[in-house]
């Protein structure tokens, strides 16, 4: 769990404190605590690079827990400096990418080509190269759909309730130009979780599946969003007021509302902006 390898990652950064060690990484000293508190299920792609270019995690492990987890000194030169070539390669394949032209995992692979080739490591290129070509026979990468999991875990239902990877019960695709076109967000960012209840009938109803961009650090602008408020996963319209207050809202009109600000918002993690819903016939 990613609570599990952050905590290995600050024990060994070499920083006294929490706040020296999210300073180093350009990371918010809160998210850096929820990420420790096991409240936050998965790091941004931006927080994991940041964090294996100062301090030589893998960002892949960092991302999934998968694979080797320290960088060798020979990639960790290849990641350094203005001219080095990794960062420029990252940078191209990301763009195609956020446009939904290429897969993520593809980019994964393309840069475990790279820097096969780089170390002119015969193995470790064919090892790439198999795992790449298994992955296209086993359906892994298919360029047309994306893969979104679904968790086992409901909006409304129960206290305590977190996204995380060992909540993931089935995948469901879908089209990549869709996804891309039409909803305009990160395709690496999205889950899917089930709905309980009646508090945003009639927008929402009780069964619906909702489709989650989890790459909202905080709330921006009025939106349905599933939130975790004192251990409740819930989902709610929230409003932000001028005052940095924010009102959680309910469309059924038997519902009240409430606002939450100063200290309390600490007891507010939001754990993704609802982008998508569907529901049975």
């Amino acid at each position: 769990m990613l609570k599990e390898r952050m905590a290995k990652v600050f024990a060994e950064s070499g920083e006294r404190t929490q706040a020296a060690f999210a300073a180093s990484v350009g990371l918010d000293l809160d998210r850096l605590k929820n990420m420790l508190g096991g409240r936050v299920a998965r790091l941004k792609p931006e927080e994991a690079r940041a964090i294996q270019q100062k301090h030589g995690w893998r960002e892949v492990w960092l991302l999934d827990g998968k694979g080797a987890h320290r960088l060798t000194r020979e990639e960790q030169a290849l990641l350094s400096g203005e001219n080095a070539p990794l960062p420029a390669l990252r940078h191209a394949t990301e763009m195609l990418t956020s446009r939904g032209v290429i897969d993520p995992r593809t980019v994964e692979f393309t840069q475990q080509l790279y820097l096969a080739a780089a170390r002119s490591d015969t193995n470790a290129l064919d090892k790439a190269l198999g795992s790449f070509l298994d992955s296209i026979r086993d359906g892994e990468l298919d360029s047309d759909y994306v893969k979104v999991p679904r968790h086992a875990v409901t909006a409304s239902a129960g206290h305590g309730a977190v996204i995380t990877d060992e909540s993931v019960v089935d995948h469901l695709a879908f089209r990549r130009t869709w996804i891309a076109q039409s909803l305009g967000v990160d395709p690496t960012h999205l889950a899917l979780i089930d709905a309980r209840g009646d508090s945003m009938s009639p927008t929402i109803e009780s069964g619906d599946l909702l489709l989650l961009d989890t790459r909202n650090g905080g709330a921006k602008s009025e939106g349905i969003y599933v939130i975790n408020l004192a251990g409740a996963l819930l989902v709610k319209r929230l409003r932000i007021k001028l005052s940095g207050s924010v009102e959680v809202m309910s469309d059924n009109p038997k519902y009240s509302s409430e606002t939450i600000s100063g200290s309390e918002l600490d007891r507010l993690l939001l754990v993704g902006r609802v982008v998508w819903h569907g529901r049975k016939i």
